[in-house]
């Protein structure tokens, strides 16, 4: 896909939803999105967003209690909360990222080898995502599948051949076209991982593969971006010591990490003099995977030469699922909506979805060679037997209403992985 289809389909993308102006008044006040005054010698300036998640580990799928007094819990979709909340703010000057971990863990996820969270990615709008060590778990041929079958990008520009030195990734950038105070404005997106992950997943995931410097390649990569038209640039890393990272890069405004597992919001000095914003969300078993978004905010200056800075950033952290309503919002249906079939317009779904994913599962033993056979939904129900990361075939899930949407497979993988 060249950059120029990209960026059409992001824009599509992110201008596909609108919520109503009092969402997106109180969006904004909870984003803290600061309001830059316009500097002599400016000829626009403005606030730009970048909404992140980090090592969700094929997690989607939230508890939250609505009434503490009377314990009524519902499940929420995270990702159709991403949604929403995109869609509510300004397209215009808003970007989707993801800093790996992301495709591998949660059976909903190891299933169908990633397939299934590329698919929600996709559907929220997620723009790009790095791998994290674990994304490699399916072998290397998977992750670039991913990445060439889907609209987002998998971006690690230090991955290379082994023989050849040659990027193992379709791309070292992307390039996301925004508007700001009336100007355009190009966001350029890099992605570079810790060199260390290569000994940290089997050596067959890997093979043939070398992982580089991240800090000279993300330097690189930064500079190509601009020289390419990016006049910002974001750099996703998951790394062992992203501020490290930071301090050493060049050409890089601000840095999404991932693995940490923790809150990271610091301000970096970087080999260029640049002050670097260098964010990441908490998501484990003890603050939920996907239990939090992050929303960076870069205050964009432009010069009356026509040249855009980064000139303060701000980040706040949002709280997934107690914003179930916004993923209602993103499947465009009301709180009391029951959908009764798979698909992108969805209020509320079940786990699973019996027509493309029930028959995915039933068939999937074909391809990964184990032999598990998940139970048939009976017609009708929304809720399909999860099957283990082990051979085990797990109790099935009871059949439950989500909060959100889960769009369908594509229709040619489902054939093949139901062995049709």
């Amino acid at each position: 896909m060249s950059n120029e289809n990209i960026r059409k389909t992001n824009r599509f993308r992110f201008r596909a939803a609108q919520l109503a102006w009092a969402l997106l008044v109180a969006l904004v006040a909870f984003a803290g999105a600061p309001t830059r005054v316009l500097a002599e010698g400016d000829a626009a300036s403005g606030t730009i967003t970048v909404l992140h998640v980090n090592d969700t580990h094929g997690n989607y799928a939230l508890d939250y209690v609505v009434d503490p007094a009377t314990e009524e819990e519902i499940q929420v979709n995270a990702y159709a909360v991403l949604a929403g909340i995109a869609n509510g703010a300004d397209p215009d000057t808003t970007i989707v990222l993801d800093a790996g971990d992301t495709f591998h863990g949660n059976s909903f996820a190891t299933v169908s080898e990633g397939e299934s969270i590329a698919t929600l990615m996709d559907a929220a709008g997620v723009v790009a995502t790095t791998p994290g060590n674990h994304d490699w778990s399916y072998g290397a041929d998977r992750l670039a599948e991913l990445d060439t079958d889907h609209d987002l990008s998998v971006l690690a520009a230090n991955v290379v051949d082994a023989t050849t030195g040659e990027p193992f990734f379709d791309q070292s950038y992307e390039l996301v076209d925004l508007e700001v105070a009336g100007e355009p404005l190009t966001v350029g997106i890099v992605g570079a991982i810790d060199e260390s992950f290569y000994t940290s997943t089997p050596a067959a995931n890997v093979e043939g593969l070398a992982f580089t410097d991240p800090v000279a390649t993300a330097t690189d990569a930064a500079a190509e971006a601009r020289e390419a038209g990016a006049d910002i640039v974001v750099c996703l890393s998951h790394n062992t010591d992203p501020e490290g990272f930071a301090a050493e890069i060049s050409g890089v405004d601000a840095v999404v990490a991932g693995h940490e597992h923790v809150t990271i919001d610091e301000t970096v000095t970087a080999a260029d003099g640049r002050e670097v914003a260098v964010v990441e969300v908490p998501s484990s078993p003890a603050d939920d995977y996907f239990g939090t978004i992050g929303s960076l905010t870069l205050d964009v200056a432009q010069d009356a030469a026509g040249t855009w800075s980064a000139t303060q950033t701000e980040s706040s952290q949002i709280d997934t699922a107690s914003n179930y309503e916004q993923a209602d919002a993103a499947g465009k249906r009301g709180n009391d909506a029951q959908h009764q079939g798979p698909g992108p317009d969805i209020g509320h779904i079940g786990l699973g979805f019996q027509t493309v994913l029930g028959s995915a599962f039933l068939g999937y033993k074909q391809r990964i060679g184990k032999e598990r056979l998940p139970q048939k939904p009976e017609p009708g129900v929304h809720g399909v037997e999860a099957v283990s990361q082990g051979d085990e075939i797990k109790d099935a899930v009871e059949p439950t209403l989500i909060h959100g949407f889960i769009p369908p497979l594509d229709p040619d993988w489902a054939a093949d992985a139901a062995g049709e």
